[in-house]
């Protein structure tokens, strides 16, 4: 018996323990609804299931970016990274800094400027006197293939 078939069997046996208990006056609750509604939607329901994950490393330096080392104010790069295979949808998108080369004190920072189906727009920076020689970025994007 599959578990579909199971399913229907709990499904009939609840409605007719419910139907008992209403014939001598029991009141009864049940999350029926509720629960057929969750295994209609995620269980039975495969497309809430598919999605599809990508990666990727930017990696920036003052090599590319003299500005990032001279230890003065505001600096960023901003740049878009391009997804190898574009989303149906947009996808989340999480980034995390995984190196970074710097002198004493570090202030550096990511952000996500905007995200679309083919990629993504990033910023990275840092600012006072800190000085960036280099800072990886690792991300992660998952959404509808």
């Amino acid at each position: 018996m599959s578990w579909i078939e199971r399913l229907d069997m709990w499904s009939s046996w609840i409605a007719r323990a419910i139907a008992i208990a209403g014939t001598v006056g029991l009141v009864v609750s049940t999350a029926t609804p509720a629960v057929q509604e969750w295994v209609a939607r995620f269980v039975l329901n495969t497309d809430a299931f598919r999605s599809t994950t990508q990666t990727g490393r930017i990696f920036v330096s003052d090599n590319d970016h003299p500005h990032l080392s001279n230890g003065r104010g505001e600096r960023w790069v901003q740049d878009r990274e391009t997804f190898e295979e574009p989303f149906a949808s947009r996808p989340v998108v999480s980034a995390a800094i995984s190196l970074v080369d710097a002198d004493e004190t570090v202030r550096a920072r990511v952000d996500i400027v905007r995200v679309d189906e083919q990629g993504f727009d990033y910023r990275i920076g840092t600012w006072v006197n800190s000085r960036l020689m280099s800072l990886q970025v690792d991300w992660i994007a998952v959404g509808t293939p």
